[in-house]
């Protein structure tokens, strides 16, 4: 038989859990913070088309910031994994990017979507090129997320 001292222990323990857990809700940090939301296409797979042209890449990067007052910039860096070296170009290209109409909310997503022909196109004809990017973003205050890091993508000749 359970006594009644055991039954208010377990009661007085459930409770104490219970308002741990909801005191502990997630909550917004002064410091931006990003993740990877969504990448299209989901296989990764970019090619050219026969117009020269490829298919398009987006990717959308989930933001929280306590104050929401993130800049209107992302930068952003395209890394080659390709061990063959192309003629002038670096394995790695950074640079910023201007977010029009940039939402002044503590939560959101940032779509950014990559134009093939200056910013995807294979660096040779010989061999696909196998990337990834790294993304920060800065707010107002100067404070800056961590730097996320997408899945390998390939772009196809």
């Amino acid at each position: 038989m359970i006594t009644p001292k055991y039954v208010w222990s377990g009661v007085f323990a459930i409770l104490i859990i219970a308002i741990t857990t909801a005191c502990s809700k997630d909550k917004f940090n002064t410091i931006p913070q990003i993740k990877i939301y969504k990448i299209n296409p989901q296989t990764g797979i970019i090619k050219r088309n026969s117009t020269g042209a490829g298919n398009e890449l987006s990717i959308e990067i989930e933001y929280t910031d306590k104050q929401g007052d993130l800049n209107d910039t992302l930068w952003l860096r395209k890394i080659r994994r390709n061990r063959r070296v192309a003629p002038a170009t670096p394995i790695t290209t950074g640079f910023r990017v201007q977010i029009p109409d940039f939402p002044n909310t503590p939560k959101g997503i940032i779509k950014y979507t990559f134009d093939f022909s200056s910013e995807l196109a294979p660096a040779n004809n010989l061999e696909n090129d196998t990337v990834y990017f790294r993304f920060m973003v800065k707010d107002k205050a100067n404070n800056k997320s961590d730097t996320i890091q997408t899945r390998d993508i390939i772009i196809g000749n």
